[in-house]
């Protein structure tokens, strides 16, 4: 009888243990769907997500509308995050990223807003490993590597002012879509391209000067709110564009219909085409790229034009390339005497 006693005591004890210790499984992993090691299905009710070790890709709009979901670790295995992955998670706060997700991704991947969190009204944080080759976090900021392009402004961040680094030479597809908080933004003279949808939805910036040194803008959003439920551009009452005239700021203020006010032409000196302080090789390539159809900072009729313009012509040549590389050696006394407009 005591030994019956005793194995009952036993099998209770060992119940109550079963009942009140959860399993070994994590429940979190039942949650994914993984094929071929990408994400591509989450079931689960949102809050901190991790992400499992050894998933390579994040499968485009998967958490997409997704309210509950608060943070997101994405592990070093992952290689791509697909485009809207996150996009509409209006609960999401912050993310943190691995060290293998590359800067291409955010170029390529198909996306109604430019970056895979998109519409993510509250995220004021995206951290990244810093062993990672391709990417990077500034106060909670996406850039690349270098610098030179921002990628990613979170939309929850709660400043008014934010000033762009002089590393940048592009703000790309989506950068600021919706950062509702920002009243006043610097561009500085190092940006060369606005992407499409930069500034969509920046319903309480109001006007914004942009520097000789911008000569490609795609269909930026700026001066358009998207309102009433649907992804229809409403213009921002009032919206004015600071720029240089015969700028793409002008032109986009024209194209537009909004106010433009010339904000005082900036008279670049001779050799200086792209903007910069000081003459580089870099200048001479503009004149090249020029010369050879391609994609340059030499537009007409802009600062960059008439910086070119060292030997006096009415269009950049070859000599004028030749004379940058005299003065990087040393042997010409025509750079640096200020740019005559044409």
């Amino acid at each position: 009888m005591k030994q019956a006693r005793k194995v009952l005591a036993m099998l209770i004890a060992v119940t109550m243990v079963l009942i009140t210790v959860p399993t070994m499984t994590s429940a979190a992993e039942g949650d994914f769907t993984i094929e071929d090691g990408v994400l591509v299905g989450y079931s689960g009710t949102g809050g901190n997500v991790v992400i499992p070790n050894g998933v390579t890709g994040i499968s485009h709009s998967l958490f997409s509308g997704n309210v509950s979901l608060t943070s997101v670790t994405i592990p070093d295995s992952v290689e791509y995050i697909g485009g809207d992955s996150f996009a509409d998670c209006t609960s999401l706060t912050t993310v943190s990223i691995g060290k293998g997700v590359s800067f291409d991704d955010f170029l390529s991947s198909p996306s109604k807003f430019g970056s895979p969190f998109g519409g993510c009204t509250s995220l004021v944080d995206i951290k990244v490993n810093k062993d990672n080759e391709h990417i990077t976090s500034d106060n909670g900021i996406l850039f690349d590597k270098s610098k030179t392009y921002i990628i990613a402004y979170p939309q929850g961040i709660p400043d008014k002012y934010y000033e762009i680094p002089n590393t940048v030479w592009q703000i790309s597809a989506g950068a600021f879509r919706g950062s509702s908080n920002l009243t006043e933004i610097t561009i500085p003279d190092s940006v060369k391209f606005i992407r499409w949808g930069s500034f969509d939805d920046c319903k309480n910036l109001k006007s914004i000067t942009i520097p000789a040194t911008v000569f490609e803008m795609d269909d930026v959003g700026l001066g358009y709110f998207i309102g009433n439920g649907t992804w229809e551009r409403q213009k921002i009452d009032g919206f004015t564009i600071h720029g240089v005239k015969d700028s793409a700021a002008e032109r986009y203020a024209t194209d537009n219909g909004f106010e433009f006010r010339e904000a005082g032409s900036k008279a670049f000196k001779l050799g200086h085409v792209t903007g910069d302080e000081r003459v580089t090789i870099g200048d001479a390539l503009e004149i090249l790229k020029y010369l050879a159809g391609m994609n340059s900072v030499v537009v007409p009729d802009t600062p960059s034009w008439n910086a070119a313009r060292i030997t006096g012509g009415e269009k950049p040549t070859i000599g004028d390339a030749l004379e940058i590389l005299k003065k990087l050696a040393g042997m010409s006394n025509l750079i640096d005497s200020p740019a005559v407009n044409a």
